[in-house]
């Protein structure tokens, strides 16, 4: 009986994955997404507080509570769709077996936990967000991925709410101002045309249209933020837009359209959907650190704002290192 090469080759992996038990909880934690976790709480610290008020303690500790809520919810992600995965994503830990769903599980909700108890120990309303988060996780890891539009919105919303969490730390109350605001609907939108995307990657189809939607999130959502951006920085805001935010947001999703306008709409195309779509996704959700870099600059450019956007361009540089031996989505 002949063995097919890619299911022999599928075999090998399988059995060096079993020699990396720490390379196997690397792969479920998904470690270059983990480096893109900063990006939307330290904008949003950055932009709601004022330069003699940033507690670089607090933001740290609100950091470490959405990292392990954020990581709790890629290891449920996993937990839930190790059935589906054992068919269609082959080599996925969870699914074959090489980490048990059981104490996967356990550690998600030890996580969850963590998570909640450090954002208690910043403030009252981070705690309350960090509660909502960790159910949306949930949620959409458990219900409502299979459900198009709600599955989308929530994974959006997730986004949403570490951004508004990294401004609750920063300020008392809800009382945000409207940029706060609208960047968090920037972000949640953008988040959600690309859970779309990542949503189609394992089912044969042109997914020609779906490329437009991150593009068109970025660009539509920072050119209405522009009138929101302090009055003192207007000299530089359209230099910010034009020389970091347009080519940006313009320029990530070239090599995606590139890539996938020409796929066909056949069964035979499926493999090579299925290895395109995954980095491509990896790399929009990268995208999320320049966008943050915007929102930061916006807040005003100092030697502080300059120095975490330096700080996110090198959790986006070990990201993309990262990406070549990790999946991202």
């Amino acid at each position: 009986m002949a063995i097919h090469p890619q299911q022999s080759a599928t075999d090998v992996k399988a059995r060096r994955m079993q020699r990396q038990p720490l390379r196997n909880w690397l792969r479920v934690l998904r470690i270059p997404n983990l480096f893109t976790v900063p990006a939307e709480p330290v904008a949003a610290f950055y932009m709601a507080s004022s330069a003699s008020l940033r507690d670089s303690v607090t933001l740290a500790w609100t950091l470490a509570a959405i990292l392990c809520i954020y990581a709790a919810g890629l290891i449920w992600n996993d937990v839930f769709d190790r059935r589906r995965d054992a068919q269609a994503r082959l080599l996925r830990p969870i699914a074959m077996g090489l980490i048990s769903p059981r104490v996967a599980a356990s550690v998600a909700w030890l996580l969850a936990g963590c998570g909640s108890l450090l954002a208690w120990h910043v403030g009252v309303v981070p705690f309350a967000m960090s509660i909502a988060l960790i159910a949306s996780v949930l949620a959409y890891d458990r219900f409502f991925k299979k459900i198009s539009v709600l599955g989308v919105v929530t994974m959006g919303l997730c986004r949403g709410l570490s951004f508004l969490m990294g401004a609750a730390a920063a300020a008392t109350g809800l009382s945000f101002s409207a940029r706060i605001w609208i960047a968090a609907a920037i972000v949640t939108t953008y988040v959600a045309t690309v859970t779309e995307l990542a949503r189609r990657e394992r089912y044969p189809h042109n997914p020609s249209l779906e490329v437009w939607g991150p593009a068109t999130a970025t660009l539509l959502g920072l050119l209405f933020f522009i009138p929101f951006i302090h009055e003192w920085t207007w000299p530089y805001s359209l230099l910010i837009f034009f020389v970091l935010a347009l080519p940006v947001a313009a320029g990530a999703h070239l090599h995606g359209f590139r890539t996938t306008r020409n796929l066909p709409r056949t069964l035979e195309c499926k493999e090579r959907i299925v290895r395109v779509l995954p980095p491509w996704v990896g790399y929009l959700i990268a995208h999320l650190l320049w966008l943050s870099m915007f929102f930061i600059l916006s807040a005003g450019i100092t030697i502080d704002t300059l120095t975490v956007c330096a700080i996110l361009l090198a959790c986006w540089l070990i990201n993309r290192v990262l990406a070549r031996w990790f999946y991202a989505s």
